[in-house]
């Protein structure tokens, strides 16, 4: 079975550099938005930097450093308490979300690569949890599936 397609943002790390891949679940964030990226997620090296999106694909990649938030979403404060250190804020109340029609545009490249089984195995997936024939159906935390199995 292939592994499934994941939202890849190419994020431009200084000014005059290249871009580099990155995984990117938050379909909220796009070209042009400057963001924080947590480079070697789940190792020991891991750490935060930011950068410019340069470009969105779809592929079949498995990343190990992610886009996790917009710039403006991130404050770091020193704290001398104990030592010298950085502490890391997240502020969620300035996320926003997409319009349904721009979400629908983006996810149609993924949606026209599924072969014909894999239609078919999600348009039995909207069978089993629809209410009513013919509308959406929630699978569960925000996500959707249409009668066509997009």
């Amino acid at each position: 079975m292939k592994p499934p397609m994941n939202r890849i943002a190419y994020v431009q790390f200084s000014p005059n550099g290249r871009s580099y891949p990155l995984l990117c679940v938050r379909d909220d964030l796009g070209i042009d938005d400057p963001v924080e990226v947590l480079m070697n997620a789940g190792t020991d090296k891991a750490y935060y930097n930011d950068g410019v999106i340069t470009a969105i694909e779809l592929h079949r990649w498995d990343c190990r450093s992610h886009v996790v938030n917009r710039l403006d979403e991130v404050s770091y404060t020193i704290d001398d308490s104990d030592g010298f250190c950085w502490v890391r804020h997240v502020n969620l109340t300035k996320r926003t979300s997409k319009p349904i029609a721009e979400w629908r545009r983006e996810k149609a490249p993924y949606v026209a690569s599924l072969s014909p089984a894999a239609r078919e195995e999600m348009r039995a997936i909207y069978d089993a949890v629809a209410v009513a024939e013919g509308e959406d159906a929630c699978l569960g935390d925000g996500t959707w599936i249409r009668r066509d199995g997009s």
